[in-house]
């Protein structure tokens, strides 16, 4: 068994199962290099946030298991989450993405949810066989 660093916080590093021992976050990622031939606004830059976010909603999604990513304001959570949904298998998963806002009503999310699924018996909606369905929901705060 790897012991755990004392000096670490879990926050700050993850266990790599390839190696058996403990890592920094930005250790498991290639190191970032700015391309020259592309537009600077579509450029995301990897910090040690946007990879513990990556990574774990990336595990919480292959396990089957919803995730729920909170914290301040411009930190990079919409665009790391939707960078890893774009990531998926686009034949086994399928996503919406929705903005709260505060005008936002019930009706209508239920109606957005209601019309990415199929209706397989009365009061029982989901995706098509086979697929995995994944809502993605920005401001969840604001209605």
């Amino acid at each position: 068994s790897t012991p755990f660093p004392e000096s670490e916080s879990l926050f700050d590093i993850c266990f790599d199962a390839s190696s058996c021992k403990w890592t920094s976050w930005m250790e498991t990622v290639p190191e970032f290099k700015v391309p020259s031939d592309v537009d600077a606004s579509s450029i995301t830059v990897p910090t040690v946030d946007s990879v513990r976010i990556a990574a774990t909603v990336r595990t919480l999604l292959l396990c089957k298991r919803a995730a729920l990513v909170c914290g301040p304001t411009g930190t990079g959570k919409t665009v790391t989450v939707k960078a890893e949904l774009n990531a998926l298998e686009a034949s086994k998963w399928t996503t919406q993405f929705f903005t709260f806002s505060a005008r936002t009503l019930a009706s209508q999310v239920q109606d957005i949810i209601e019309a990415k699924l199929d209706k397989r018996r009365k009061f029982v909606l989901g995706p098509p066989h086979g697929i995995r369905c994944i809502f993605l929901v920005d401001d969840l705060n604001m209605p």
